[in-house]
């Protein structure tokens, strides 16, 4: 019978094989056995899954600007389908017709090839989870260079770490750290503004803080528990790699210290003593830029906090920043986990 993980390689080797790529499959494998032992035996690596939106207007963005105007400085089109004429729609209609038979048999394929579709945008790629980020990111990279997830478009990514509850606290620390290496603060800003209706918008539509805890429903691996972060976005590979390792270490970082008194395992209480270092300097950047240690709730109900988060994204670009500084401490911080993890 195969496993969970062969299973997992062997939609990665399609792929691969559709992309012109070849793969190290032993590595992999390695790699995936090694990554299941940290999460079963010693608790501290939690899997990891993703879900990326593709939509139409990335796909088609000569006949979206054509059809929809430019762009604003959030990404928002001038109009809306609901804006065009009948005779517009009609023309546009027939057009998207001709255009899905030639593009939807390469997107419904992939579900042949073991990456399952979820149901929003003009495509979602719901990837089943991995052990370890890698994993996860080489998939998803090979839908990128099949073209199926264009390079250079922010697109929806909400990230999954399985036995990781919202409860106990700490969740909205991780997500911090990876918007502020990885999310511009137009994806923050572009949640407090609303629909038409004044409702949340894409991430902000469930949960709080940008976080949404999921329970053993919809999730894999025998896991009771998860947390969702839907702020995210990815653009490129590299983006991607970024986002999902820091993810899943200062998580795993997080598991660490949520067990250290359960266990007197060396490496664990080396990977423990990481989060109040992270958390202190975390803190230390919301109140530099007087930001609340508590929930923000959604960004329409606690404007002023989204607003200032969005303002710490931006002056990440200045070198000499505080902003800029703390980057480079998630950068350290995680690599020290990557470390300690190595010594397990």
């Amino acid at each position: 019978m195969e496993t969970y993980i062969s299973k997992r390689l062997q939609t990665i080797e399609l792929l691969a094989d559709q992309a012109g790529e070849a793969v190290d499959h032993e590595q992999l494998l390695d790699n995936e056995v090694r990554a299941k032992l940290l999460h079963e035996d010693f608790g501290v690596l939690p899997t990891i899954g993703c879900e990326v939106e593709v939509k139409w207007s990335t796909l088609f963005p000569d006949l979206a600007e054509e059809f929809f105007g430019p762009k604003d400085d959030l990404g928002r089109f001038e109009r809306r389908y609901d804006d065009l004429s009948p005779a517009s729609q009609q023309e546009l209609d027939a057009m998207c017709c001709l255009l899905d038979q030639q593009l939807k048999p390469k997107y419904e394929a992939t579900k042949e090839m073991g990456v399952p579709a979820g149901s929003d945008a003009y495509w979602e790629f719901a990837n089943n989870p991995t052990y370890l980020w890698e994993t996860l990111a080489y998939e998803v990279s090979l839908l990128m260079k099949l073209g199926l997830i264009p390079e250079g478009y922010e697109h929806s990514l909400h990230v999954t770490l399985g036995g990781m509850s919202v409860e106990g606290g700490g969740m909205c620390m991780v997500l911090s750290g990876v918007e502020l290496l990885t999310i511009s603060p137009e994806r923050i800003l572009l949640a407090t503004q609303g629909n038409r209706l004044g409702t949340n918008t894409a991430w902000a539509r469930r949960g709080d803080d940008g976080i949404r805890q999921r329970l053993a429903g919809s999730l894999a691996l025998e896991q009771e528990v998860g947390t969702e972060l839907r702020t995210l976005t990815t653009a490129s590979p590299d983006q991607l790699a970024m986002t999902l390792s820091t993810a899943q270490i200062l998580s795993a970082v997080l598991a660490a210290f949520r067990r250290r008194k359960d266990t007197a395992h060396q490496p664990t209480q080396a990977l423990a003593g990481l989060w109040p270092v992270y958390r202190s300097e975390l803190k230390a950047l919301w109140e530099h830029n007087d930001l609340p240690a508590a929930s923000w709730g959604p960004p329409t109900k606690n404007l002023a906090a989204w607003e200032k988060w969005a303002g710490c994204l931006a002056a990440r670009e200045v070198n000499s920043s505080t902003e800029h500084q703390f980057g480079e401490f998630i950068q350290e911080i995680t690599q020290d986990a990557k470390q300690i993890l190595g010594q397990f």
